[in-house]
């Protein structure tokens, strides 16, 4: 295996340890700007990782609004009946949520694709932090249109992490 890949994935698994399981030890970022903006359309909001947390029944509601104060009432009453304790102003669901979302950004992103928005991404959003991880790789055939005949099939290493 090249030191590159070794190296590469054992970073990415320092940074999830780092990001996840110590987040109160760095104090909770501030959430991204919800859509109660123009600049930031409902549509986009519900097109990114909070995707994940919607349910059909707000889907549903969501493509019924009309307006950018209609979007920031829906966005409210979104986050709040997910906080375990509306009686304070805080929302720790939200936090974490966006404590994961930066995480999954850093750690998971592919070509043109936010870390948040991949499969890999959409388990730590939604799982938390594994208990256990072990990051290795594997070789694995690979087929290259763009190189000749002959060298069409390759080998090379998948980056492998065991949750």
């Amino acid at each position: 295996m090249p030191a590159r890949d070794r190296y590469g994935a054992v970073s990415k698994a320092l940074i999830l340890l780092v990001l996840v399981l110590t987040p109160a030890a760095l104090g909770s970022p501030a959430p991204p700007a919800e859509p109660s903006d123009p600049a930031a359309p409902l549509d986009q909001w519900a097109s990114g990782p909070v995707r994940w947390l919607l349910l059909p029944a707000e889907l549903k509601q969501l493509r019924q609004i009309a307006g950018p104060a209609a979007g920031k009432g829906f966005v409210d009453r979104f986050w709040a009946r997910r906080d375990p304790d509306p009686a304070t102003t805080a929302n720790p669901f939200r936090d974490t949520f966006y404590e994961r979302v930066e995480a999954a950004d850093l750690l998971y992103a592919e070509e043109g694709v936010r870390g948040s928005l991949t499969d890999r991404g959409r388990a730590l959003i939604l799982l938390g932090s594994p208990t256990g991880l072990r990051v290795t790789s594997r070789e694995a055939l690979s087929w290259d249109p763009s190189a000749g005949a002959e060298d069409n099939v390759r080998i090379r290493y998948l980056p492998l992490e065991i949750w």
